[in-house]
């Protein structure tokens, strides 16, 4: 069987959880996946299927090792893609491409997320009553589910009305709107810093404080450092603690 010019990584996912990343040869007019092992060439086998086929491993296993796998031990062996029950196998790239839509995904949700204080408890005593979610929601879905969670909870100081947790709801908007606008005026900020860096050649100044200990190691002469937090021209940024005696 004739190999590629060049291995590839391979990714084998069950139901969405990365079980084995390794190095492997995707045979030119054959869609079965190989892997180096103990110098020689092995076919990555697909349990469920040897499972399903009745072939006992000890078998395979010692077919595997003189390379004479049967027809039969081939139809176990991984392909790329999807392989049933969960089973899937993606090159590298398709696998961080994957997982880079998932990380921005849950991103954008947790960015419309928040949190509703409906009421507190026993005047303190117990934890409040609260709603989490995505704010994006309709009104009427939010507020039907906040109204659940207070009739399921006990000892409840307050019971805002429809309308009250409707106000709850657009608060908890206008403080997303105005993340919003604050980012947007942070990146404008940061590109002018960037530019002005570009012009005079050196790092600008982003921010600076006063940290609550020594950064630098010196516990015993310095209590405190100055930081200053710069960007360059290309936009990297630094931070640099200077002790404070």
């Amino acid at each position: 069987m004739k190999k590629q010019e060049n291995t590839i990584t391979v990714i084998v996912l069950r139901d969405g959880v990365q079980k084995l990343n390794c190095r492997a040869d995707i045979r030119a007019g054959i869609p079965w996946v190989w892997s180096p092992a103990a110098g020689r060439d092995c076919a990555i086998i697909n349990n469920d299927r040897l499972v399903s086929l009745a072939i006992p491993k000890t078998e395979i296993a010692e077919r595997m090792k003189t390379g004479k796998l049967t027809d039969q031990d081939m139809l176990c062996a991984m392909r790329m893609g999807d392989n049933g029950n969960g089973v899937e196998v993606l090159t590298l790239d398709e696998y961080n491409s994957r997982t880079a839509g998932d990380r921005a995904a849950k991103a954008e949700i947790e960015k419309y997320t928040k949190t509703i204080h409906l009421s507190s408890r026993g005047w303190g005593d117990y934890s409040p009553v609260e709603w989490v979610g995505d704010v994006r929601r309709p009104d009427t879905e939010i507020i039907a589910e906040c109204r659940t969670r207070l009739d399921n909870s006990y000892d409840i100081d307050a019971r805002p009305t429809d309308a009250e947790i409707a106000e709850k709801i657009a608060s908890a908007r206008g403080e997303i709107k105005d993340a919003a606008i604050a980012e947007t005026v942070d990146q404008l900020r940061l590109t002018d810093l960037q530019k002005l860096a570009k012009e005079t050649g050196k790092p600008q100044i982003m921010n600076r404080w006063t940290t609550h200990k020594c950064m630098n190691g010196n516990d015993d002469e310095c209590s405190f450092d100055s930081a200053i937090k710069t960007i360059d021209s290309r936009g990297n940024q630094k931070v640099t603690y200077t002790c404070c005696y």
